[in-house]
């Protein structure tokens, strides 16, 4: 039995990630300078020739296009399934997930399907979703999960890549590469259907009528400001915690 849940295990897992290949780009002029185990630098190093943007050292970029920069352990589950410990590493700038076994193996990337959950070791809980604001046909996307339960609190987050640009004139500075971070919150409930979130009591209160009362009282209680992530965090936490109205 336990070698059948294991094979089962194993296909789910197959079918769940595609492999990638992250060969280092050999089409340019000149080779390389920024060294990754993601293919990312090499597409934006292949965009600023083809946009015949002046030449740039990559090691000059501000920002990240990662969630976080290195590959942290994780566990990754679907529909409740467990597939494994591996090393993750989130990709905001493509919104992908790139996955290895280990530090020497291939790097894969797993494929967004309903169901899909990450456990980063930092506590970091990634699942998938449809994204409200996408205009995509496929609008399923990586979304870090700030509180789970009845009453969900998720957040956003991308980046975007600004090309580097000389200075005009002495009077302006030369203006680097930088990848740009940005962030939207979304609440759900046991429905997983996303919702813009809008930093307003009366947003919450109309959104969860059947606890109005007990947000009301838990903001007004802790002084909760509901423009800051760490309060959001702590009022949906304690939401969940109500015990449940018959």
């Amino acid at each position: 039995m336990n070698l059948l849940l294991q094979k089962i295990s194993l296909l789910l897992l197959m079918m769940l990630i595609h492999i990638t290949s992250f060969a280092q780009r050999g089409a340019l002029k000149e080779p390389s300078n920024f060294e990754s185990s993601s293919q990312i630098f090499d597409i934006i190093e292949e965009k600023l020739w083809e946009d015949k943007i002046i030449y740039y050292d990559m090691k000059d970029i501000v920002g990240s296009p990662f969630l976080t920069e290195y590959f942290l352990p994780g566990n990754l589950t679907f529909n409740g399934s467990d597939l494994g410990n591996f090393l993750f590493r989130y990709n905001i700038y493509q919104d992908e997930i790139e996955l290895k076994s280990n530090e020497s193996s291939i790097t894969e990337s797993v494929k967004k399907i309903k169901g899909i959950t990450i456990q980063l070791e930092n506590n970091t809980l990634i699942k998938v979703f449809d994204d409200p604001k996408s205009n995509k046909y496929d609008k399923r996307n990586f979304f870090v999960v700030l509180a789970d339960g009845d009453y969900k609190l998720v957040k956003k987050i991308w980046s975007k890549f600004s090309e580097p640009k000389e200075a005009e004139n002495s009077l302006v500075g030369k203006k680097h590469a930088k990848f740009t971070t940005y962030e939207n919150y979304f609440i759900a409930n046991n429905d997983e259907k996303l919702n813009n979130f809008k930093s307003k009591i009366k947003g919450l209160e109309e959104y969860f009528p059947e606890i109005k009362n007990e947000i009301k009282e838990y903001v007004k209680e802790k002084n909760i400001n509901l423009k800051k992530e760490q309060d959001l965090i702590k009022l949906f936490i304690h939401l969940n915690s109500l015990t449940p109205k018959s």
